[in-house]
């Protein structure tokens, strides 16, 4: 699986001998020698760090391995006794609490507990009646946070239309529709607008989704015209990027009519049990508790900071061997009206930032920690960045995505890039590469699961101008928009595999559960559209490396699209605009198909496709385009066609193999071809047959082929899956 002896220390099994050790408040005393350290919620930053005497807090004990590394040439693990850690500011570490790879420095949690690393405050509540089964509270003057929590569980702000549990999804409930599009802003039906008047509507904040629903925007509530039915819009709508600064205008990201959306943050609209409202001006806290809740004993808590933990060096000066182990991180801010930056060509906006920040680190760990409802991204990998590991986590229901791996940005937008063959100008060129992105890291074993309660384009893993990354043995489900994302060229060699996904593009459109962008220094903008047609050109400039997807197994099940009212246009795999040097093997795909946009080198052999929505799609070909589709089984008993083929080449193939596969079903084959022979009769698979493929029992999940089965006369070789999805040394202590 690991490819690099640069990632080597991931095989090495660390022994931590603990023994014991006396030292003064003043200094450590290493005359009795001991490679561990202590903290507790009742301990004292005056106590020397022992057992029998542990530290207050995580910063005492930094300080403590700072001096005593120095000292003691073990491995040092400094043990987290179980409670909540509430950071008044990030904890920062840089190059000088590095490790070693013979001295690694590791923060964990005690053997069998579950401490919390909180980035809120716990309110001392003082709850009186307020009205209508609203409750309040006085908070600390000054205090300000978006994200509120009773017993340890995000409670809902104060929003219309209500937020309904049943019918969670965009598209199913708790959203409204537009009825115009005024200006920077948009028009409502009075009809279903609230009836309420709101007394600070700059407070509010708009969610929407625009344009082709590929993603939400938030905007802040500039003004509120009533008589006319109009929201004015203003500052906000950032979450996005798309090749150009005026991306706003393009026909995927403006508001139109019909775009959903609610506002929430506005005091009047806290009308059902869960919501909440923050008076900042009063500093005073509404609440509605539910009628089985005693506020009397609840813990009541605010999440303040964006960021709990940043690993912080360069590439000339890294932070290495630093481990986090068995925590759980919560309480962190929402920043989905913070700054986002454009990291490369692909379609996406990123905030850069997560509860877990790391910048110019290498062999660092993240492992067997619970990522509980951050506000943001959960770990952002950021610039200089090598052989990190996040091993074994849980990532449930954060505000953005659960795990970035974003290199420098390189691209001059508007920078007018000819095309070298027709002279078409791109809306963007390129700087020198950048030396500083993540290469060579693991992310793998971790469950990822309703992520993006916030921000819809997001991932379980997001990816943009990194390198030979490993994302494998991951459970991803229940995703707004993709499980895995690589947002441009730069530069691949990714190895994807053994990953179980399902329930993803739940809330968007136009996306694939596993998406690529190739939007490098070849990719031709009329091209693109189907106006010209020539090579593709010498794309691995860029996509240096050969991206693989292997051993994976997808199962969606692809409807009517929530967003749109017509059929969805997601897929399984989809390597969209120009993406590049892919191989794709040995995957299991069910419900969804492979789209292959004006790209080239994809090779795709010895899958199986199962009833895929939209068929096996190739939607604007380059000639000598380097792809090849063989040996792969292709069910489709749906009103799907086998292939999807639009804007196909006049000049040279389209495609340069495509042969020895399996069809089974009762479709049409293509636009242009009725049935089989048809198909044939246009040049294609000429070897392949229309067959049963002879499953072994594919109503429990096996799609082994029995022997005689067609496709293993055409050389198609049985594979395993049943490896997909989490190891066994997962850690079960998470679970709820």
């Amino acid at each position: 699986m690991f490819r690099d002896k640069e990632i080597s220390f991931f095989f090495s099994v660390v022994i931590i001998f603990c023994f014991s050790f006396t030292c003064s408040a003043e200094g450590l005393d290493t005359s009795i020698i001991s490679p561990n350290l202590y903290v507790a919620p009742d301990g004292d930053d005056s106590n020397p760090g022992t057992e029998a005497k542990p530290f207050a807090t995580l910063e005492r004990a930094q300080n403590a391995v700072r001096e005593f590394k120095q000292k003691v040439p073990k491995p040092i693990t400094v043990f987290v006794r179980e409670g909540t850690y509430y950071l008044s500011r990030p904890l920062v570490f840089t190059a000088a609490d590095s490790g070693t790879d013979l001295q690694p420095i590791t923060y964990a949690a005690y053997p069998g507990e579950k401490p919390t690393i909180s980035g809120g405050v716990k309110l001392e509540a003082k709850w009186e009646s307020y009205r209508d089964g609203i409750m309040k509270c006085s908070v600390p003057s000054g205090m300000d946070f978006n994200q509120f929590f009773i017993n340890g569980k995000r409670q809902m702000r104060a929003r219309y239309p209500n937020y309904d549990p049943d019918v969670p999804l965009m598209g199913e409930g708790g959203y409204l529709n537009t009825t115009g599009v005024a200006g920077r802003g948009f028009t409502y039906d009075p009809e279903t607008f609230t009836t309420k008047r709101w007394a600070n509507p700059s407070d509010a904040i708009v969610h929407i989704f625009p344009g082709s629903y590929w993603n939400n925007f938030q905007f802040r509530v500039k003004s509120v015209d009533w008589d006319s039915h109009t929201v004015k819009l203003g500052e906000g709508g950032w979450q996005t990027a798309l090749l150009r600064t005026s991306s706003r205008d393009f026909f995927g990201t403006k508001l139109r009519k019909g775009s959903h959306f609610f506002v929430d943050n506005v005091f009047e609209e806290l009308d059902a049990p869960g919501e909440w409202y923050l008076d900042k001006e009063k500093n005073i806290l509404y609440y509605m508790p539910g009628v089985d809740l005693d506020l009397s004993c609840a813990l009541v808590e605010g999440g303040l900071l964006k960021r709990l933990i940043e690993v912080k060096g360069s590439r000339q000066e890294p932070v290495r061997h630093l481990y986090f182990k068995d925590f759980r991180f919560t309480h962190t801010s929402a920043t989905f009206i913070d700054e986002y930056i454009t990291p490369s060509t692909g379609d996406w906006g990123i905030h850069r930032g997560g509860s877990i920040f790391m910048t110019g680190a290498e062999d660092c760990a993240v492992e067997n920690c619970f990522f509980d409802s951050v506000g943001g991204n959960a770990i952002y990998i950021d610039h200089h960045a090598r052989r990190i590991r996040i091993y074994g986590n849980t990532f449930t229901y954060t505000g953005d995505s659960a795990v970035c791996l974003v290199g420098k940005h390189h691209v001059i937008e508007d920078g007018n890039m000819p095309c070298p063959f027709c002279d078409a100008k791109s809306h963007w060129s390129f700087g020198p590469e950048p030396e500083d992105y993540p290469a060579y890291c693991l992310i793998s074993n971790n469950v990822m699961h309703h992520i993006g309660v916030y921000g819809k384009q997001t991932a379980g893993v997001f990816m943009a101008i990194t390198m030979k990354n490993t994302i494998s043995h991951n459970h991803i489900h229940h995703m707004p928009r993709a499980a895995i994302c690589t947002n441009d060229p730069f530069w691949g060699g990714h190895i994807i595999e053994y990953n179980y996904v399902h329930d993803t593009v739940q809330e968007t459109n136009d996306h694939g559960t596993f998406n690529s962008w190739g939007r490098g220094h070849y990719w031709c903008v009329k091209h693109y559209k189907g106006r010209v047609y020539h090579d593709p050109g010498d794309v691995k400039q860029d996509a240096k490396f050969t991206t693989i997807y292997r051993y994976n197994y997808i199962r969606e099940n692809v409807t009517d699209a929530l967003c749109m009212g017509k059929d969805s246009t997601n897929y399984g795999i989809d390597m969209d605009d120009g993406s590049a040097n892919f191989h794709l093997y040995n995957n299991v795909v069910i419900g969804v198909g492979v789209q292959n946009r004006d790209g080239s080198h994809r090779i795709i052999e010895n899958n199986i496709f199962v009833n895929p929505n939209r068929g096996i799609s190739y939607h604007v070909s380059y000639t000598n385009s380097g792809d090849k589709f063989a040996r792969n089984i292709v069910v489709q008993n749906s009103d799907w066609t086998f292939f999807y083929i639009l804007l196909q080449t006049d000049k040279g193939k389209w495609i340069d193999e495509i042969d020895y596969n399996v069809f089974s079903g009762t479709a049409e084959f293509s636009r242009s071809a009725k049935n089989f022979k048809e198909w044939q009769n246009l040049g294609f698979d000429e070897h392949s047959v229309l067959a049963d493929p002879m499953f072994v029992d594919p109503a429990n999940g096996d799609y082994h082929v029995k022997a005689g089965s067609p496709a293993l006369k055409l050389g198609f070789k049985n594979f395993d899956i049943s490896d997909a999805g989490l190891l066994p040394d997962f850690p079960k202590k998470w679970e709820k």
